[in-house]
C-alpha cells in the first residue's frame, strides 16, 4: 500500500490533542477536503465507531468510515471500509506539548504510472490538514488564556 506520512508538534497536552482529534464535529475543521461528518453508530468516537464524511469542493461524495483501533489517549486508526483508505495517528508527549504523527495508506493504484510517482498530492493534502490542525489548537489556546472560552 501506498503510505503518505507527516508528523507534527502541537502545542497542547496529549489529552487535549486527543480530545479535539476524536470530536467527528471538528474533523471538517481540520481535515481538507471534508464539508461534514454524520456518526452513525454513535455520536461519541470509540472503537467501532462508524460515521459518514461528505467531501467538499463540490463533488459531494460520501465516504464510509469507522473507527478501527482504538488505544486512548495514544492512537487511532480510520478506514474508509470501501476505498481501502487508512489513517492513523498517533501521539507521543514531547517537553513542548505533543508530537502527532499522522500516516494515510491507500489501496495501490492500477496504472503503472501511478504506481511510480511519489504520492505528492496525499502527502500535501495531509500536511495541510495537520498545520491547520496546530493552528486551531493553537487559537483554542489562545483564546482560553485570553477569555476564558474554548473548554470543552
Amino acid at each position: 500500500m501506498p503510505v503518505a506520512q507527516h508528523d507534527i508538534t502541537l502545542h497542547a497536552p496529549p489529552d487535549r490533542v486527543w480530545a479535539f482529534i476524536i470530536a467527528l464535529r471538528y474533523l471538517p475543521l481540520w481535515l481538507s477536503d471534508v464539508a461534514a461528518v454524520q456518526a452513525i453508530s454513535t455520536s461519541q468516537t470509540q472503537a467501532g465507531t462508524t460515521f459518514e464524511i461528505v467531501r467538499a469542493g463540490g463533488r459531494g461524495m460520501v465516504e464510509h468510515w469507522i473507527v478501527l483501533d482504538w488505544e486512548p489517549p495514544r492512537s487511532l486508526r480510520l478506514t474508509e471500509y470501501h476505498a481501502d483508505l487508512h489513517l492513523r495517528l498517533r501521539l507521543e508527549p514531547t517537553a513542548g506539548g505533543t508530537c502527532l504523527a499522522a500516516q494515510l495508506e491507500w489501496r495501490q493504484p492500477r496504472g503503472l504510472l501511478q504506481r511510480l510517482l511519489p504520492p505528492t498530492a496525499q502527502r500535501r493534502t495531509l500536511e495541510r490538514s495537520l498545520h491547520r490542525l496546530a493552528e486551531l489548537i493553537d487559537l483554542n489556546r489562545d483564546i482560553r488564556l485570553l477569555h476564558g472560552m474554548g473548554e470543552e
